[in-house]
């Protein structure tokens, strides 16, 4: 199990069509990890980022990801 709060900054406050009002945002992450034999694992993580509401447009991102780990 992994969670996690942080911050990050952004290079540029535009993300494709979303203004996220700030470069500064709040990082949340909640993952969980299974190893499937004793070389590979599979992940799959929750993160969501969002200026917190300190700037007016705050439309927040989320993202999954899914990763197989095998270590080479």
């Amino acid at each position: 199990i992994e969670f996690g709060i942080g911050v990050g900054l952004l290079e540029n406050r535009h993300f494709g069509q979303k203004d996220m009002g700030s470069k500064f945002q709040f990082e949340d992450r909640l993952g969980l990890r299974m190893q499937l034999t004793e070389g590979l694992a599979v992940s799959l993580r929750y993160m969501h980022y969002s200026n917190g509401g300190i700037t007016e447009s705050n439309p927040g991102l989320d993202f999954i990801n899914v990763s197989l780990i095998y270590p080479l």
